[in-house]
């Protein structure tokens, strides 16, 4: 049994890191370039992150590489070298501050709509071999395909893993994002709902770990228990929450995100008594959030620690 496997099985909450993209963002790098070149071109402030993040107390760190793929940048004639060193770069960053005792958990995003599909998975199944290319001990411990829309993207995409890498990869863990907006909380933009989302995963993509919910515009605490009473009314998987610090206001200086890190730690307590047994924060979250989060589950003993 893996570490993540083992962390699961404790009956505890693993806790997750926060926001990586708009950490990256407040800590100075420019908006108008994809942030995880940073992997190859500024290591040390996405190291700084990851690093702050662990302090905070979180137990699995993210790797910065959401859209470290060619379908998924403006310059797609970018060489298949430098993706694959800056997917590299991006696990080994985050594996160096997680240390010995933490986890790694590799980021995917979702396809861009303008993407035909089979590209798309094309296109992810060479990430996840970029992500995988250490060796064993310089490996993800799990691949997190996170902020998706499409279930069918996820299931053919886990399909193709299955076929292409066999034993040789890590669990998977899909999370998806949804509008809060349209009543009930939906993808965008096919309207499906979660529970429709989580019977098709559930049902077809052989080898997930847990099924998550993180991101999404206008996605409060109710609608973030709202998805998750809908997944566990369809599967028996492991539940991941992690919303963000609220919908951002903007302001002259930028994005100002509301949720302070005391009444985010509230929203995660509820998350955790709603089903939630993997937490963290996504868009607009800090460490400064992650801290506030682990104090709080400290102190009612559902935190995992090693």
């Amino acid at each position: 049994m893996g570490r993540l496997r083992r962390a699961l099985a404790a009956g505890k909450v693993l806790l997750l890191d926060g926001g990586i993209g708009t950490e990256l963002l407040r800590r100075g790098l420019p908006a108008n370039r994809p942030l995880e070149s940073s992997n190859l071109d500024d290591p040390e402030t996405v190291l700084f992150v990851h690093r702050a993040y662990r302090e905070a107390g979180a137990m699995a760190l993210t790797t910065n590489t959401f859209l470290a793929r060619r379908t998924a940048n403006p310059n797609r004639q970018t060489d298949r070298m430098d993706w694959l060193a800056c997917n590299r770069e991006g696990v080994r960053l985050a594996r160096q501050a997680a240390g010995p005792d933490r986890l790694v958990f590799a980021s995917i995003g979702p396809p861009l709509p303008e993407v035909p599909l089979s590209e798309a998975v094309d296109d992810a199944v060479e990430q996840v071999g970029f992500l995988l290319a250490g060796d064993t001990t310089d490996r993800p411990d799990a691949l997190l395909l996170e902020t998706q829309s499409d279930p069918e993207f996820v299931v053919r995409l886990m399909e193709r893993i299955a076929r292409v890498f066999a034993g040789d990869c890590c669990p998977v863990i899909v999370s998806f994002a949804y509008r809060g907006d349209l009543g009930v909380p939906r993808l965008h933009p096919s309207g499906m709902l979660p529970d429709e989302a989580a019977r098709i995963v559930d049902r077809h993509a052989n080898g997930l770990l847990a099924l998550g919910v993180n991101c999404g515009r206008e996605m409060n605490l109710d609608a973030v228990l709202d998805v998750q009473g809908r997944y566990r009314g369809v599967s028996a998987l492991p539940l991941l929450a992690r919303p963000n610090a609220g919908t951002p206001l903007m302001t002259p200086q930028g994005p100002f995100w509301p949720i302070a890190p005391a009444v985010f730690a509230d929203w995660t307590e509820h998350l955790v008594r709603g089903g939630a047994s993997l937490v963290g924060g996504c868009c607009g979250t800090t460490p400064e959030h992650i801290t506030a989060v682990c104090r709080h589950l400290a102190s009612l003993g559902t935190l995992f620690q090693p």
